[in-house]
């Protein structure tokens, strides 16, 4: 790979973190609402939400394939492949179904 080609990757794993980073403190604000609000904001953008994610997770394995061995780039991998799994672990707890409580 050129030196160039290398920046780019690099640059896009970069983005892809810094995108991830956003969409989490999004997704910890809606997390935060009350369960009122909460609840309708997801029932009115559940559909949206994992449609983008598995948008944003098909883009960022486009830019992991491209990914050289240089130790910079494997770092900005890792720290992507892991905040996608933090965020997914988010969204699928947001838009689970609710935990029923138990009545003692």
């Amino acid at each position: 790979m050129t030196k160039a080609s290398d920046d780019s990757i690099r640059f896009d794993l970069y983005l892809k973190n810094r995108q991830l980073k956003e969409l989490e403190l999004v997704l910890r604000n809606i997390a935060a609402l009350p369960d009122k609000e909460q609840r309708e904001w997801i029932e009115n953008n559940a559909d949206i939400i994992h449609q983008g994610f598995d948008n944003f997770v098909d883009d960022s394995n486009n830019v992991l394939q491209r990914v050289s061995f240089d130790s910079e780039t494997l770092e900005l991998s890792e720290d992507l492949v892991v905040s996608l799994r933090d965020v997914l672990n988010l969204v699928q707890s947001l838009t689970s179904e609710p935990k029923q409580q138990l009545v003692s």
